[in-house]
């Protein structure tokens, strides 16, 4: 899979933030994980509605949508293998979050 890079990634001010971001994805994994095998689906939602924001205002606007699916999905009602289905495709799209090398 390709990387997936900030839509902010040149503004050197940012640039520690994403790194910050980026670094912290595999707690951010893990916790989706968590939470899908724990069927909680209201603590799903507000991790996805939350991972939405935060993905969004750094940039990250293709994992940003992703969880916005989750979000739908669960408003929605959609099968459970559905929500699993969109939830993986999301860590799987995280895994591929990267910044591009420092100027």
């Amino acid at each position: 899979m390709q990387p997936i890079y900030s839509s902010i990634a040149d503004d050197s001010a940012v640039y520690d933030l994403l790194v910050m971001f980026i670094d912290e994805m595999p707690e951010r994994i893990s916790r989706f994980n968590a939470l899908l095998e724990s069927g909680n689906e209201e603590n799903l939602l507000r991790f996805a509605h939350q991972f939405k924001g935060s993905a969004g205002s750094y940039g990250f606007i293709e994992l940003s949508r992703a969880a916005e699916e989750i979000v739908t999905a669960i408003k929605t009602k959609q099968p459970q293998h559905q929500i699993v289905a969109l939830t993986k495709n999301l860590t799987k799209l995280c895994q591929s979050a990267s910044t591009k090398p420092k100027n």
